[in-house]
This record gives C-alpha cells, sequence and structure tokens, in this order.
C-alpha cells in the first residue's frame, strides 16, 4: 500500500515539475547549464575521476555537452547511457559527441556497437533528474534506468538539476537511490563524504 501511495505521489509531482520545467526560459537553462558545468568540473571527484558516466542532457534538462567535451578533451574515459530494453541500459564509452544519434525516447545515444564501460570501472556518475532535494532525494522519469544500473555500485552519484525545479518534498521508495550530491547554479550540496 505504501508504494502505490508513493508512486501515486511521484506521478503528481513529475506532473507539476513538467509543467514548471517547460515555463522556464532558455536563456535562464542556458546560464544555468553553464553555471552547473563548471561547479561539476571544478568538483575533486571530477577532476580525479578517470572514468565518468554522464546522460546526455535533452531539450529541458541541464546541457551536458560542455561536461562531455571537458572530459574528453582531459583525456578522461567519458561513458553515456544506451537504452537496452524497458528500465535496462549501459553505459557505452564515447571519443566524440559527434558519435551519438538521436534513438529511445528522443534521447541522444551511442552506437549498439560502442564499448560498454562496467559499472565498476566507473569512478563517478553524473545522473540527471526531473527535480531532486537538497537532502539527496532524486525524482527521475519513472522507468527506474539509473537507480537499477548504479544500485550496487560505490561511485559518487552527482544529481544536476536547475535549482528552481528543485523540490523538497520528494516521496522515496525502498529502491530509489540517494544521491551523493545535488549540484545547481546556486551552489553544490554534499550529502555523503
Amino acid at each position: 500500500m505504501r508504494q502505490k501511495n508513493i508512486y501515486m505521489q511521484k506521478k503528481q509531482l513529475r506532473k507539476k515539475i513538467m509543467l514548471l520545467s517547460n515555463s522556464l526560459e532558455k536563456d535562464y537553462k542556458r546560464r544555468s547549464s553553464r553555471s552547473i558545468s563548471e561547479r561539476l568540473m571544478a568538483t575533486v571527484e571530477y577532476k580525479e575521476a578517470g572514468t565518468i558516466f554522464c546522460f546526455v542532457g535533452m531539450e529541458n534538462e541541464v546541457d551536458t555537452r560542455p561536461i562531455l567535451e571537458d572530459a574528453l578533451a582531459r583525456g578522461k574515459r567519458a561513458a553515456v547511457p544506451l537504452v537496452i530494453d524497458k528500465g535496462i541500459m549501459e553505459a557505452k564509452q564515447i571519443f566524440s559527441l559527434d558519435e551519438l544519434k538521436v534513438k529511445s525516447f528522443g534521447i541522444l545515444e551511442p552506437s549498439d556497437a560502442a564499448q560498454t564501460v562496467l559499472p565498476e570501472e566507473i569512478d563517478l556518475a553524473i545522473v540527471p533528474c526531473l527535480s531532486c532535494s537538497h537532502k539527496g532525494a532524486r525524482l527521475g522519469y519513472g522507468g527506474g534506468f539509473y537507480d537499477r544500473f548504479m544500485q550496487i555500485q560505490a561511485f559518487p552519484k552527482f544529481c544536476l538539476c536547475f535549482e528552481k525545479l528543485t523540490s523538497e518534498e520528494i516521496p522515496t521508495g525502498r529502491f530509489d537511490l540517494q544521491m551523493d550530491a545535488l549540484i545547481t547554479e546556486v551552489g553544490i550540496f554534499h550529502f555523503r563524504s
């Protein structure tokens, strides 16, 4: 019963956040994305990571292209998600953003033939959200892709979110992962050491 209640609360919150997200000005998203990227790239975790796993931002998400371009320029191993099946994704290594093509759910993804990066090889995961709280609770899109992928791995999980889309009351279930940090244009909020 509790899980069903959480599911309904999340569904309502997703609807509310999507409406808010669609109303945000493009200039705000562009400026905020740049600030969020700069904050992330200044972290010790990012600087020391040899292999990063990073989502490719869609129109209403933080633009992660500068992060991926910087990682590749610094000689880091960069991996992005590829949807394999319902609720299942893999990390695939890329060498250029030109390799990405629009595929599942309208998301830019690498080729199926790209080299798989195993979760245990990842030093830092950069995760998308619809919303995130300043306590580390993340509201995803409801597919469970990231929660399943990151479930048993110890790498740091950093969530990127526009400050205007943060929400302090995000319902969480037993399978929802806690983020290690939230980065918005306002600052970096760490939750675990």
